[in-house]
């Protein structure tokens, strides 16, 4: 389902935003989209010991814009925005969370 999010979302934003020069295709906006999720991740999860750098942010993206690289600065500005800025994702240890409820039925079984 992830896949299927992220490709809508890079069709759509290539579509709107095909005058700029910083994305060659949806294509590699789908893998920058993937690089996000995966240094967010890595950042937000209590359970990655080894934070990642900026070295291996680029790394994971070198030569994906259809065989080019994304603009430095760009990346720069991304990597710094995942690693101040956590995605809230619902609590499952809230009690008055959906998550929560589900996690208690699927232990019952």
């Amino acid at each position: 389902i992830v896949d299927r999010i992220f490709d809508y979302f890079s069709n759509q934003f290539y579509e709107n935003h095909k005058d700029s020069n910083l994305y060659k295709s949806s294509e590699a906006l789908h893998i920058l989209s993937y690089a996000w999720l995966m240094i967010h991740t890595s950042f937000h999860n209590n359970n990655v010991l080894k934070k990642p750098k900026i070295e291996d942010f680029y790394c994971m993206l070198e030569k994906q814009n259809d065989g080019d690289n994304f603009d430095q600065n760009l990346l720069i500005n991304i990597f710094n925005s995942i690693k101040h800025s956590k995605i809230p994702f619902e609590d499952s240890k809230q009690m008055d969370s959906i998550a929560y409820w589900r996690l208690q039925l699927q232990k019952q079984k």
